[in-house]
């Protein structure tokens, strides 16, 4: 939301602080949440981060047979 108030109000003092705050969600992210998470839930996490992308969603197209979606 504040990314789009930067771009309608041509602020750059909006902009920087959408790049602060990103920038604050990323290393709590990295060092603090992730971590936590491995200590909680071991193995199953790391299998987990290997199946899940971090920040971007994977698009995979379903494969259809005889109907139905195949993923």
């Amino acid at each position: 939301m504040i990314l789009g108030e930067a771009a309608v109000f041509h602020s750059v003092g909006l902009l920087d602080l959408v790049a602060a705050f990103a920038t604050g969600v990323i290393f709590f992210v990295l060092f603090i949440e992730e971590p936590v998470l491995k200590r909680k839930f071991g193995a199953e996490y790391e299998e987990y981060c290997l199946r899940v992308p971090r920040w971007l969603p994977r698009f995979k197209r379903a494969r259809m047979t005889s109907g139905k979606a195949i993923r």
